[in-house]
């Protein structure tokens, strides 16, 4: 079922994302989802839509991650069908200034859809990454 060019193919969308948050532009981010994609940002606030994804980068992105740096590495890619995959990836953002300043880590799962022989994401939820508390 897997094949390297559907990986590939993967692989683009992933680091298009990549490219369109350092940019700084939500719609462009927000044109790799499906019209009615579901997005899950870390703090588990829900988004709908190609329209509200991009709106809600686009206020990030002149805001709290204003000149942040995204890097993205898909870790696994499981086809579950020919045109449907459960990608994970891990993620690492730099913010330059301001209240959330630092580097922060993060497991974004992204459901995958290829219709018309293109990938795009129906579904993307992230996860901040942190140390768990010691238990004594």
């Amino acid at each position: 079922m897997e094949t390297l060019t559907e990986q590939q193919a993967i692989n683009v969308l992933v680091q298009g994302m990549v490219r369109a948050w350092n940019a700084g532009s939500g719609t462009e981010f927000a044109s790799y989802c499906e019209e009615d994609a579901d997005f899950v940002n870390i703090y588990g606030a829900h988004a709908n839509g190609q329209q509200a994804i991009a709106a809600g980068h686009d206020q990030i992105f002149r805001t709290v991650y204003a000149g942040s740096t995204l890097h993205f590495r898909v870790t696994q890619t499981r086809f579950l069908t020919d045109d449907i995959a459960l990608v994970h990836v891990r993620a690492r953002l730099v913010i330059p200034h301001g209240s959330m300043a630092g580097e922060k880590n993060a497991a974004p799962s992204m459901l995958m859809r290829r219709s018309g022989g293109e990938w795009k994401v129906a579904a993307f939820h992230n996860t901040l990454v942190s140390h768990p508390a010691t238990v004594n």
